[in-house]
């Protein structure tokens, strides 16, 4: 690879994991590969589109890098629906490390394996006791999202800051170092520090400090359990960024004491956030078992009730629509009962409703493949399928009923389950002048076999099944 000039970093906005640590492996490690990255600005664009539509090559010419975002050469989306076989199974990160010659450096490669897994899997902490999820880097980097929402210059901040921590701490546990503090004495002092300054006592029955205040209590009478024991996990806990700052600031206690504060309140926020998700997903979440699936509905402004859906409910697959910026996401469990869930055969369906809904004719031959497609985008891991996030400001909301979506979800698990009566009669099958016909769908074709009449009314309107068989038409020929 040709070295490249490079003036700005372009990533997405609200960065996530896996732009942090390729945004802080190429500052840290890029400046022989790509001069001047050390020193660069980062500019921030919506996930998908580039700025004035121009490709990642074309950016590069004009000293711009773009990274997690463009599917250039530093990211693993699809380009126009087609994405490099090589990249299907990796993140960023990875893609930066290798580029930069990191990727099997002993003090990063468990981190950069971590946001691949997460990235690519949904992967978080091994351990299955929730108690080990609490004082972790997800949870704090999930509270830098929370408190500086829309902040994507602080939240690319704080989090490089933070993920710069561990290095430190893995190059020492790799050498086998002498402890440099007592950590379990300094976090119990910490923490009962933080929470006396916050006026919550031990005894504090709000549910808001529940889950930190049983963290406490099994840190002070079982701290071998307080953390869990996978050295994978050992490098994302708190004991281990507090061991990694304090090596870093150069054993200043003062330092290392109001960043664990701040890590304290950013842990909190994110828990007060779970403990209302975990309520509002009692109260409002609708749950079908089909064929031993658990299939999960909810709306919420509150992102957290996904991960309460698998906590409750053992969600293998979630309907979840954001109340208040309307973005829609279907979410996989690939390690359940689901594990050969056709996503792409969903995808593909959900699109073709959406075109439904906005009245305008589909791209039969874009439905099936991963990337954007009618306002839809089917991740390359194919375990999860959205219409709008965070990350994609200016994205076009669905208009497909959550209800109609569950009911899609459905069709691909139970194909003796038919499609929303809005989109095929009950006791008719429409055929070939159905949008849905040309997908050859196993549903479809049970309902067919199911009805022997065959017609052409329905809720759709004649018209725009006309334009669309015509299209069909069109197509074949």
């Amino acid at each position: 690879m040709e070295p490249i000039q490079v003036e700005c970093i372009l990533t997405h906005e609200n960065p996530d994991l896996d732009a942090m640590l390729s945004v802080l492996i190429l500052k840290r490690f890029g400046e022989t590969q790509f001069p001047g990255v050390g020193t660069a600005r980062v500019d921030f664009c919506p996930a998908g589109k580039l700025p004035e539509g121009k490709t990642a090559e074309e950016l590069e010419r004009e000293g711009i890098l773009a990274v997690d975002v463009g599917g250039g050469r530093l990211d693993t989306h699809p380009i126009d629906n087609a994405i490099e076989g090589s990249k299907r199974e990796r993140c960023a990160a990875d893609l930066v490390a290798e580029a930069v010659g990191i990727i099997e450096d002993p003090s990063w490669h468990t981190l950069i394996e971590f946001v691949r897994l997460q990235d690519t899997t949904g992967q978080s902490i091994h351990s299955k006791d929730y108690i080990h999820h609490i004082a972790t880097l997800p949870n704090i980097l999930s509270g830098i999202q929370l408190r500086f929402k829309n902040d994507s210059n602080r939240i690319l901040h704080e989090g490089m800051n933070l993920l710069g921590i561990i290095p430190v701490y893995v190059e020492h546990r790799n050498n086998n170092s002498p402890d440099p503090l007592d950590v379990q004495s300094f976090l119990k002092e910490a923490v009962d520090l933080y929470l006396d300054t916050r006026g919550v006592s031990l005894d504090d029955t709000q549910p808001v400090w529940a889950s930190v205040l049983d963290w406490r209590r099994r840190l002070w009478d079982a701290p071998s359990t307080a953390f869990s024991s996978n050295p994978h996990d050992d490098i994302l806990s708190l004991s281990a960024l507090v061991v990694g700052l304090w090596i870093l600031e150069k054993a200043d206690r003062q330092k290392t004491i109001a960043a664990f504060n701040f890590w304290m309140d950013l842990i909190f926020e994110r828990e007060r956030l779970w403990g209302n998700a975990i309520e509002e997903f009692d109260q409002a979440g609708v749950v079908h078992m089909i064929r031993n699936a658990h299939v999960v509905a909810i709306i919420s402004k509150n992102g957290l009730v996904i991960k309460a859906a698998r906590f409750r409910a053992h969600a293998d697959i979630i309907i979840y629509r954001d109340s208040q910026s309307l973005a829609t996401s279907i979410l996989l469990n690939r390690r359940g009962i689901l594990n050969k869930f056709s996503m792409t055969n969903l995808a593909a369906k959900v699109r073709l409703a959406e075109c439904i809904e906005e009245n305008i004719p589909p791209n039969y031959s874009s439905l099936y493949l991963p990337g954007m497609s009618h306002n839809w985008f089917l991740h390359q891991s194919e375990s999860f399928l959205i219409c709008g996030s965070p990350k994609a400001s200016d994205f076009i909301p669905s208009r497909i009923d959550i209800n109609d979506l569950v009911e899609i979800v459905i069709t691909e698990i139970d194909w003796s389950c038919k499609m929303p009566i809005k989109y095929c009669p009950d006791d008719f099958c429409m055929e070939d002048v159905c949008p849905f016909y040309p997908l050859h769908a196993q549903t479809c074709r049970n309902h067919a076999k199911r009805t022997s009449a065959c017609g052409t009314g329905s809720t759709l309107g004649l018209k725009l099944l006309k334009a669309l068989h015509a299209q069909k038409k069109q197509n074949k020929g």
